[in-house]
């Protein structure tokens, strides 16, 4: 089994979005080493009724990565963003990705609103992530937010991008 994300009603990411498919429905979703799919991709080979009847709801403290994301018609990510269907990872203006993980380490994830979001996944201390989500939510609207410095987000919350396909959890979402 692999794990997705479902990206679309505030449903689903209330629950994080997480689930896991088998390797042979992974496959028509994500062909070609793809691991963004949108609603508007679905034909007739692949139903939503059938990937509806193929997700299994996974357990976000027990990850082995986040191989794929699936966007339905109410995510704000544009498809035409994304026209490969690849999140690109290599941008050289972007925040270094740890290719390592830790389970000392809290994982939360940013959805910015942006039609070209890749819905980045940050690696934070206890402390951080406490001072980031203080009640113990999971996910935590902008307007939410505890009040923090500028210099809070660039050099403790955003400074450690992790790869998605390596978390091991995922602890929280903020929503901007």
């Amino acid at each position: 089994m692999l794990s997705v994300q479902v990206i679309g009603s505030l449903e689903e990411i209330e629950n994080l979005g997480l689930y896991s498919v088998d390797e042979e429905t992974f496959n028509q979703l994500f062909k070609r080493g793809r691991d963004l799919f949108f609603f508007c991709d679905f034909n007739n080979e692949l139903s939503r009724k059938m990937l509806n009847e193929k997700l299994v709801k996974a357990n976000s403290r027990f990850l082995n990565g986040i191989q794929g994301t699936i966007h339905l018609e109410e995510s704000f990510v544009a498809p035409e963003s994304f026209p490969n269907r690849i999140t690109q990872v290599d941008d050289p203006l972007s925040t270094p990705r740890s290719d390592k993980v830790s389970i000392n380490k809290y994982y939360f994830q940013v959805l910015d609103g942006a039609s070209n979001s890749t819905c980045d996944i940050y690696e934070v201390d206890k402390d951080t992530f406490n001072r980031i989500f203080p009640q113990g939510q999971k996910v935590l609207l902008s307007n939410e937010c505890p009040e923090l410095e500028d210099r809070f987000w660039t050099e403790m919350a955003y400074r450690t991008n992790a790869k998605k396909s390596i978390v091991p959890r995922l602890d929280g979402i903020l929503i901007l």
